[in-house]
């Protein structure tokens, strides 16, 4: 929620309306494309977290490193 705080300016009353704020914002362009991509980068982090132990041998798997 504090992410959501920081892009929309102020703390919604709930994380749906919040969401629906981003989403006007977003159509309207009042992002910058970095506060974006950070914003969703670290809700994508938190949400990976949250079903790690749910994904069995998913979870540890990794792609090899690109040379």
């Amino acid at each position: 929620m504090k992410d959501l705080e920081a892009l929309l300016g102020e703390r919604p009353t709930e994380v749906i309306a919040g969401r629906d704020a981003l989403t006007a914002g977003i159509d309207k362009g009042d992002y910058l494309e970095a506060d974006l991509v950070r914003y969703f980068y670290r809700n994508t982090i938190r949400r990976t977290e949250l079903v790690r132990s749910a994904s069995g041998a998913l979870a540890d798997r990794h792609y090899p490193p690109i040379s």
